[in-house]
């Protein structure tokens, strides 16, 4: 009888496991040394971005302003864009496809980018890519020399990382 039971037990855990799931390992990710394109307002703004906590979800874009001759206050938004490179080539990340009916948007907001300071901002892409596999990408951030109403320049700022 308990030869019985073990055996059902035994085969009863065999066909449990066969359907379960194995986990993946969280990938892990870094910025990359010596491989960004310049920016002509770096210079002029005074203003690199760096990153930091980098995972398959997101990462900390890391805004260092120091010197520079900005005409009014930096600032940026919660907009960004993912894009990834394809043999030397950077290609936007497409967007998940949402059922219909829930909007895909960003907070219309702007952030200061404060002078002589990191201004630090958590980026979480899950609901707009899902998780990212293995890859070179860079995250594109908008930002702004905010002079006054109607009065602004806005640039294009890149920061280059890679998941393991």
């Amino acid at each position: 009888m308990f030869k019985k039971l073990f055996t059902i037990l035994i085969a009863l855990l065999m066909l449990c496991s066969c359907g379960a799931e194995k986990s993946e390992p969280a990938r892990t990710g870094r910025p990359i040394e010596n491989f960004h394109e310049e920016n002509e307002y770096e210079e002029k703004w005074g203003l690199v971005l760096s990153l930091k906590n980098i995972d398959q979800k997101g990462l900390t874009v890391v805004f260092n302003q120091s010197g520079g001759n900005a005409t009014g206050e930096l600032g940026t938004g919660d907009y960004f864009s993912l894009e990834i490179n394809d043999n030397g080539e950077w290609k936007k990340v497409p967007m998940i496809e949402h059922p219909e009916g829930v909007a895909v948007c960003f907070n219309d907001m702007l952030l200061s980018v404060f002078p002589e300071s990191e201004t630090e901002v958590e980026t979480n892409w899950e609901f707009y890519y899902g998780e990212l596999p293995c890859g070179i990408y860079r995250i594109e951030k908008e930002v702004m020399d905010f002079r006054g109403t109607g009065d602004y320049e806005q640039v294009k700022f890149y920061a280059e990382f890679v998941l393991e």
